[in-house]
């Protein structure tokens, strides 16, 4: 299936796609949120689901509706995407990218537009994939000196809070060390729904790097912001 390009994503197509990795939602309520007409949120939603961006599903009202069978629609994203462009004088090409776990990491990291840090996260994942087996979620936080903060999701806490705490990262032109801040997934939720500072302010600088499953992490940390 043929894809919008880029230029097409934007305005109006774009910020319902950013509202429905979040949530899924009604015409009105994109409307409402977006601050434009139903007939126009309605035109877009037609041409992302034509295109494969989104899907729609019939959701019956429950009780206390006019009609018992009345229902009305409801829409979520389609599937995670992840295309690259290239633009140069002899060629414009725009390709879907397979989503492995290599492939959506890499992404993530040119995303976060990190610099220094790009080659020593990727040195993290050639040097030390096994790792990668145990993390459920993996964010940059930031970068002291030589020093690269990240935080880690993980039910293998034992693997992060021991003697790979802080991993030395050799092959580059200088020493640099990575320093795991390292919870499981409910030791996050209960952190943040209690507004604890320590789990807040590190949530402020996290940037997705990786998740082993798609929208494993994302929105519970969205909806804390």
């Amino acid at each position: 299936m043929a894809s919008l390009t880029s230029y097409e994503l934007t305005g109006t197509k774009w910020e319902i796609l950013e509202i429905l990795s979040k949530k899924t939602s009604h015409p009105k309520e994109l409307a409402e949120e977006i601050g434009t007409t139903i007939a126009n949120i309605s035109q877009q939603l037609k041409l992302l689901e034509a295109y494969g961006y989104i899907k729609s599903e019939r959701v019956d009202k429950g009780k206390g509706s006019r009609k018992k069978r009345s229902s009305r629609i409801k829409y979520s994203l389609n599937k995670n995407q992840l295309s690259i462009i290239s633009i140069n004088p002899f060629k414009m090409e725009r390709k879907e990218i397979t989503q492995t776990h290599i492939n959506v990491y890499l992404a993530n990291i040119l995303l976060c537009d990190l610099k220094k840090e790009t080659e020593l996260l990727i040195r993290l994942y050639t040097d030390h994939k096994e790792l990668f087996e145990h993390i459920d979620a993996l964010f940059f936080l930031k970068t002291d000196a030589n020093e690269t903060h990240l935080f880690v999701i993980t039910e293998k806490i034992e693997l992060f809070r021991a003697e790979n705490s802080r991993l030395q990262i050799t092959k580059l032109k200088e020493n640099n060390e990575i320093r795991f801040w390292s919870h499981t997934l409910d030791e996050v939720r209960k952190g943040l729904d209690s507004k604890e500072k320590y789990f807040l302010d590190q949530m402020k600088l996290a940037q997705l790097l990786y998740e082993k499953r798609p929208n494993y992490s994302t929105k519970l940390w969205e909806e804390q912001k």
